[in-house]
C-alpha cells in the first residue's frame, strides 16, 4: 500500500510527512484536535518578567507564515514592542556570557501559549540590512556600505573574541541602528536616520521606487561636464539618466570619482536577531542553521572542513556582496556555493575595488578565505583606502606603461594555425594618453571568419589612433566616448560590408555571420573609458587581488542578471555561448544593414600602483584548472613581473602551459 502524501500549500511539493512539509518545513495541517492559539489584534497578553508583570496590547500583524507570526504591540507605558509566535521552541540563549549578550536581540518575555512559543521583544530601533538596502532602492552608496560593513564586522569580532560564532549572518539577521539612509520621498535628496518607521515615505511612493528598472543604468554622456563642475557631489557618482548620444548602448554604468572625503560616520550599533543560538568556537555543532545564499559550503556538507571563524567570514562576505549588488548572491552548486558572477555585474555603476576582498571571503574552501573577520576587515579597509585615492587629478595624473601581445595557443594552433585574436595598443610619449583594443573573433562563422572580424576592429583602432593622437598633442578636447562609439561603429560597418560584398543576397542563418568580442579602452589623464562586448574581460589588479570590471555577455551570466536561478542558468546547454558581440545588423531583402553595437560602457579613475588587464578568454580558460585558480595564477604573474611586456609574455606562457587550447590576446596598462 502506497504511503499517503500531501501537497504543500506553501511550496507545492509533495510531502510524505502529513503535518510538516519535507521540503520547506511549512505546517501542512494541524494535528488532530490542534488549533494554533495565535494572538489577534486588540488582544492583551500578560507577561511575567524579572521586573514584574507587564501587559502588552497586540496591534497589527506584520509577518504571517504557516508556522510563525509577528505582531506589533504596546506596553502599558506606550513603549513599542514586537511579539513573535512560532510552532517550534528555539534553544534558550541564557548560556551566553555577559560580554556578548548585548550583541543578540533577546526577548524580555518568553512563554508557551498552547502549542506556540510566544516571545516579546522591545523595539531596539534601527533596521535590518535588508530593510536598509530596500529603502535605498537597492543602491546603497559607497560610504553607507563602508559604515555598515565596519559595524557588522566589529560586532562579529566581539562575538569571536568571546569564543562564539554566529553562523547565520544574513541581511535579515543583522540589525543596525544609527545608519543614515536617503529619504525616499521623491523630494529633497537628504540623508536622514530611520530609527522610526513613521518617517518612511508613503507606501505608494515606496512601491513606485521598488518597481523602477534598476538594471538599466544608462550611459550618461551629456551630464558628465555638469558632474565635473559640481564640488558637492559624493565621492562616487552613478550617472543614471538616459542620454540620446549613446542610446545604442545598454546596461551601462559610467562612474565618476570626485572628492572622496566621506562624512564623519554616525554612531552606529549592530546586533544579531532571529538567531536560535550562538556556537562555541572550536566545537563542531551537531546541528547548524542553513540560509541558502549565505551559508558556507561546510555548513551544507559540500566541503569537508571544520566549522570555524572562517565560516562567519563566508557569511560576512556574502553580506557584503548583497550590499554592493543590491541582490541576493547567486550561489550555485556548480560554483560550490560561491557567487556565480561578480557583485558589480548587478550594479555596474558602483565603483570597482571591493570584489577582490569579496571573492576571497567567499571561497568554497575555508583555508582559502581570510582566517578571521579581523583579517577580512583589515583587507576591506585597505581596499577602501585605495578606492579613495582614485580621485582624478588633471594637474598631475598618473602615468602608465602599456604592452599588448597575442599568441595562437599551442594546442589551438595544431588544429587551426589562424590566430583569431587581434590586439592593438599605442600610447603617447608622456604616458598619459593611450588606446588599447583587444578582440576575439568568433570561430563558428560561415559568412566571413573570426580573424577577419577581429582584424577589422584592429585596423579601425590603428586608423582611430592616427586621428586622435594629434588632437591630444595639440591639447584639443578629447571625447573618449565618441571615440569609442565611432571606432565600434566603423568596425561593425566593415563586417557588414564584407558580408554584403561576398554573400548577397544573404539567405543564411544570422548567427553564422562573423563577429568578434571587443574591449576598447581610452586612457586619458588617469581616467579609463572602457567599452566591452562579448566575454573578453577587463580586470583591475591591486595588492589585494584581481577584480573583473566587465560583464560576460554569455547566456548564463545574462540569464542570472535576468533573474534565472544560478543553478538553472549554469546548467543550460551552451551556457557559455555569446549573446552579444561586434557584428550586429538587420536584414532587408537579402542585404545586411549595420546596427550600432550595444556595448557596456565604464568610466573610472585609476591611481599609482593600479594595473589594468584586458584579455580574451584564452588566458582565463587555460590559466588554471578552474576560474578561481586561473585568476590566482594571473595575479601571481602580475604581482611578480613589473614590466608590462614581460608580464604579457609570462601570461601567454601560463595559458600555454595550461593547455593552450585557445588563442590568447591581452593588453596591460601599469599606472605609476
Amino acid at each position: 500500500m502506497a504511503d499517503e502524501t500531501l501537497e504543500c500549500p506553501e511550496c507545492g511539493e509533495i510531502s510524505h510527512d502529513k503535518e510538516w512539509c519535507d521540503h520547506c518545513g511549512a505546517h501542512l495541517k494541524p494535528a488532530e484536535n490542534l488549533e494554533p492559539d495565535w494572538l489577534s489584534p486588540g488582544e492583551t497578553l500578560e507577561c511575567e518578567t524579572d521586573s514584574g508583570k507587564r501587559v502588552v496590547t497586540v496591534n497589527d500583524v506584520v509577518e504571517d507564515f504557516a508556522t510563525r507570526k509577528v505582531f506589533t504591540g504596546r506596553l502599558e507605558d506606550g513603549q513599542l514592542v514586537f511579539i513573535e509566535q512560532a510552532a517550534s521552541d528555539p534553544d534558550d540563549l541564557g548560556d551566553l556570557p555577559e560580554e556578548v549578550k548585548h550583541l543578540f536581540r533577546r526577548p524580555f518575555y518568553r512563554g508557551v501559549r498552547g502549542e506556540l512559543v510566544t516571545e516579546v521583544y522591545r523595539d531596539v530601533g534601527g533596521l535590518t540590512i535588508e530593510d536598509l538596502v530596500e529603502m535605498s532602492n537597492r543602491q546603497l552608496s559607497y560610504p553607507q556600505i563602508k559604515d555598515l560593513f565596519e559595524v557588522v564586522a566589529e560586532t562579529l569580532i566581539s562575538c569571536h573574541d568571546a569564543g562564539y560564532m554566529v553562523l547565520a549572518v544574513a541581511p535579515w539577521t543583522v540589525r543596525v541602528d544609527g545608519m543614515m539612509v536617503p529619504q525616499l520621498s521623491g523630494k529633497d535628496d537628504v540623508e536622514t536616520p530611520f530609527p522610526e518607521f513613521a518617517d518612511a515615505a508613503p507606501d505608494e511612493e515606496l512601491e513606485d521606487l521598488s518597481d523602477s528598472d534598476e538594471e538599466d543604468f544608462g550611459a550618461l554622456v551629456d551630464v558628465i561636464e555638469d558632474v565635473d563642475s559640481n564640488d558637492d557631489l559624493s565621492a562616487w557618482e552613478i550617472l543614471d539618466e538616459p542620454s540620446n548620444v549613446v542610446d545604442a548602448l545598454s546596461d551601462t554604468g559610467i562612474v565618476t570619482m570626485k572628492n572622496l572625503e566621506t562624512q564623519t560616520p554616525p554612531e552606529m550599533t549592530c546586533l544579531f536577531e532571529g538567531l536560535d543560538r550562538a556556537y562555541t568556537i572550536g566545537r563542531n555543532p551537531d546541528e547548524v542553521p542553513v540560509i541558502m545564499g549565505f551559508s558556507a559550503p561546510e555548513l551544507l556538507g559540500r566541503v569537508r572542513a571544520d566549522i570555524t571563524e572562517a565560516t562567519d567570514v563566508f557569511g560576512l562576505g556574502m553580506l557584503l556582496y548583497y550590499m554592493v549588488a543590491g541582490r541576493l548572491p547567486p550561489a550555485s552548486v556548480y560554483t560550490r556555493y560561491a557567487p556565480a558572477i561578480p557583485a558589480r555585474n548587478f550594479r555596474p555603476g558602483f565603483p570597482p575595488g571591493l570584489q577582490a576582498v569579496i571573492s576571497r571571503a567567499t571561497r568554497p574552501n575555508p583555508d582559502d578565505r581570510f582566517p578571521n573577520v579581523a583579517a577580512f576587515r583589515d583587507a576591506f579597509l585597505s581596499a577602501c583606502a585605495t578606492m579613495e585615492r582614485r580621485v582624478p587629478n588633471p594637474s598631475e595624473p598618473p602615468r602608465f606603461r602599456i604592452a599588448v601581445d597575442t599568441h595562437v595557443g599551442i594546442n589551438k594552433g595544431r588544429r587551426n594555425p589562424t590566430n583569431q585574436d587581434a590586439v592593438f595598443g599605442k600610447s603617447s610619449d608622456d604616458g598619459r594618453f593611450s588606446l588599447i583594443v583587444i578582440a576575439d573573433g568568433v570561430s563558428t562563422a560561415s559568412y566571413g571568419s573570426g580573424d577577419l572580424a577581429s582584424h577589422f576592429l584592429k585596423a579601425r583602432a590603428k586608423e582611430t589612433w592616427e586621428e586622435i593622437l594629434p588632437m591630444y598633442l595639440m591639447d584639443e578636447e578629447i571625447d573618449e566616448i565618441q571615440i569609442i562609439n565611432t571606432l565600434l561603429q566603423r568596425a561593425n560597418q566593415d563586417i557588414v560590408d564584407h558580408v554584403n560584398e561576398h554573400h548577397t543576397p544573404f539567405s543564411g542563418n544570422p548567427h553564422e555571420v562573423m563577429g568578434s568580442t571587443a574591449l576598447v579602452a581610452v586612457l586619458h589623464k588617469g581616467v579609463v573609458t572602457l567599452a566591452a562586448l562579448g566575454d573578453s574581460r577587463a580586470y583591475l589588479f591591486t595588492n589585494l587581488g584581481l577584480e573583473q570590471v566587465t560583464t560576460d555577455h554569455n547566456l548564463s551570466t545574462l540569464s542570472i542578471l535576468d533573474g534565472v536561478p544560478a543553478d538553472s542558468a549554469l546548467a543550460m546547454p551552451h551556457c557559455d555561448a555569446l549573446a552579444r558581440c561586434l557584428g550586429t545588423f538587420s536584414i532587408n531583402g537579402g542585404v545586411l544593414t549595420s546596427v550600432n553595437p550595444q556595448a557596456d560602457l565604464f568610466k573610472f579613475s585609476l591611481t599609482r600602483g593600479d594595473l589594468l588587464l584586458l584579455t580574451t578568454d584564452g588566458l582565463v580558460d587555460f590559466g588554471g584548472p578552474n576560474q578561481i585558480a586561473a585568476e590566482e595564477n594571473i595575479y601571481t604573474v602580475l604581482a611578480s613581473e613589473p614590466d608590462p611586456a614581460l608580464a604579457c609574455l609570462e601570461l601567454i606562457l601560463l595559458a600555454n602551459r595550461g593547455g593552450g587550447g585557445d588563442n590568447i590576446g591581452l593588453g596591460i596598462a601599469q599606472f605609476f
